[in-house]
């Protein structure tokens, strides 16, 4: 029988082992990502210092609740080890379908809690080191001290952060099909009078591989033609994964009426670029698989390049321009072209620009681009945040300077304008705590404003 010092010492070797296992996982199931190794090994390093902290308040107790408690906080890991040997020894089994997706937004709810109730334990641990150094001696007397929290407490209140974060998380899974209609009146001197009162609807991220029920794909496009819109625009991530998620909603989708049309653009998940392809030819299929299945729904897919709308007396136009996906970030795919997709369009006329990522509105500014109303979504404000009584933040702030709403360019001659949508659909945890799911209404009248 191993002796307690030999059988901590396994524990350890374990503990490791199965987080170099979890590292693995993520970057088979999720390749993207694998230029992010060194933050991910650096979350579960924290991950083991959380725990050893977390296990000093269940000490004294013994039974079921400790070990619920530990399956309960190494449920992520648990799962990323089931879904790597799904992946690795049933490769018939597709391991990025909707069930999965859910088991995987369940982890990264306990995860995101994790990381939150890390803030609060390191705490304790930085005041300990100011405290350390504060110990300053000047002929044998210290000069000041730095009062150091009890650790227990703030153990206690970490753990106490996590359970209640767990549970908003939760709670939050009853939001993700609760859509809202937002609704944006948005004035601009360049529209054409014929055009004024234009009914713009945007929606986008759908991401339908998190959606279990297509009936509730079917209220949002009965939302969608309740409000009688002129143009609507969809601005990327279809899909998460594959094309496939779009074979079960291509005829709902298809429902869709604008009076001038539905226009859609690609974002950073509709490139297949999340998925472990056997070989470049799947990727390349999977590609073409979706082009075609947005020709099904007879949505107009705009892949640098625009269309241009005319009045009913054909007395005026303005143009629909979109881009695919380009992003300040080179995480992401950056081979949107705005001058490819303003061919042939003069500097009087009225734009309306899809760009999937809304940091390439602030690249447009710059190069003073000729557009009037860019629409954008991408964020999904991180799924997590507060809107209401006047408050407005979410965490996706500290990555994005525009996030979600209306922005203006009033140092712009044009004024010009961005709408960045939270989105319809979920990625990463199947959650929304603060922001739900949004329909936009924007509508378009002209300014008489000098």
């Amino acid at each position: 029988m191993l002796n307690l010092p030999n059988l901590k010492k396994l524990k350890i070797a374990l503990l490791l082992v199965a987080v170099a296992i979890s590292i693995m996982a993520i970057f088979f199931i999720f390749p993207k990502n694998i230029s992010r190794l060194w933050i991910f090994g650096l979350i579960l390093l924290a991950d083991v210092y959380l725990w050893n902290s977390f296990k000093k308040v269940f000490r004294r107790n013994s039974g079921s609740p400790f070990y619920f408690f530990r399956v309960f906080y190494w449920f992520p890991e648990i799962m990323m080890v089931a879904l790597l040997a799904i992946a690795l020894f049933f490769r018939n089994v597709d391991a990025q379908n909707t069930l999965s997706s859910f088991v995987i937004g369940i982890a990264m709810m306990v995860f995101g809690a994790k990381i939150m109730a890390f803030f609060i334990i390191s705490f304790e641990f930085l005041t300990r080191i100011f405290s350390w150094i504060s110990m300053s001696f000047v002929d044998g007397k210290i000069l000041w001290k730095f009062p150091v929290p009890r650790k227990k407490r703030i153990i206690k209140a970490s753990l106490y952060l996590f359970y209640f974060l767990f549970f908003l998380f939760i709670c939050g899974i009853f939001n993700t099909h609760r859509f809202e209609v937002k609704k944006e009146i948005v004035q601009t001197e360049n529209l054409p009078q014929a055009f004024d009162g234009l009914k713009v609807v945007q929606i986008s991220d759908i991401h339908l591989v998190s959606w279990i029920l297509p009936r509730k794909m079917e209220k949002v496009v009965e939302k969608i033609n309740e409000l009688n819109p002129d143009i609507v625009a969809f601005t990327g991530d279809m899909v998460s994964f594959k094309s496939v998620e779009m074979l079960p909603y291509i005829d709902i989708l298809s429902k869709v009426k604008a009076k001038y049309g539905v226009f859609t653009i690609l974002g950073n998940h509709d490139y297949g670029d999340y998925v472990n392809w056997k070989n470049d030819e799947e990727k390349v299929q999977n590609f073409e698989d979706i082009i075609t299945y947005y020709k099904q729904t007879s949505w107009v897919l705009l892949r640098n390049e625009n269309r241009r709308i005319y009045s009913s007396d054909s007395s005026s136009s303005i143009v629909v321009a979109g881009v695919e996906n380009w992003s300040a970030s080179k995480r992401f795919h950056g081979i949107g072209n705005a001058d490819l997709a303003l061919k042939n369009v003069s500097d009087d006329d009225f734009v309306i620009f899809l760009s999937h990522d809304p940091s390439h509105w602030e690249y447009l500014m710059k190069k003073n681009t000729p557009i009037d109303l860019t629409l954008s979504g991408h964020t999904h404000a991180m799924q997590f945040g507060i809107d209401c009584c006047g408050i407005k933040w979410s965490p996706v702030s500290w990555v994005y300077k525009y996030w979600a709403g209306l922005y203006v360019n009033e140092s712009s001659a044009r004024k010009q304008k961005l709408y960045v949508n939270v989105g319809l659909g979920t990625v990463g945890f199947v959650s929304r705590v603060g922001f739900l799911p949004e329909i936009t209404l924007l509508e378009l009248q002209r300014s008489t404003d000098n």
